[in-house]
């Protein structure tokens, strides 16, 4: 995993020991697992996501890449979290 991305997983963990709600969202209507896919960061969209982070957050604004459009890897892993997610909850009824 590379550096900023370490960084950035323990920042979170820090924020979220001093009680900040990881599905909190900005101005712009922007989530951490949001930023975290414009700007390429699929380790970090895993550790939100291990974390309760919800990946159906809705009301994205501009932000990330210049496009405001997730980077193609980080939409590849919110595919195979949510997959993963529709499995376990499957397990669990």
């Amino acid at each position: 995993m590379g550096g900023y991305q370490k960084d950035a997983i323990d920042a979170i963990k820090l924020l979220m020991s001093k009680g900040v709600d990881i599905n909190a969202v900005n101005d712009p209507g922007q989530t951490a697992v949001h930023f975290a896919a414009l700007t390429g960061r699929e380790k970090v969209i895993e550790f939100l996501y291990e974390s309760g982070a919800r990946l159906d957050a809705t009301g994205v604004g501009n932000g990330g890449n210049a496009e405001g459009v997730p980077e193609p890897e980080a939409m590849e892993t919110i595919q195979k979290l949510l997959a993963r997610s529709k499995g376990e909850a499957g397990k669990r009824e």
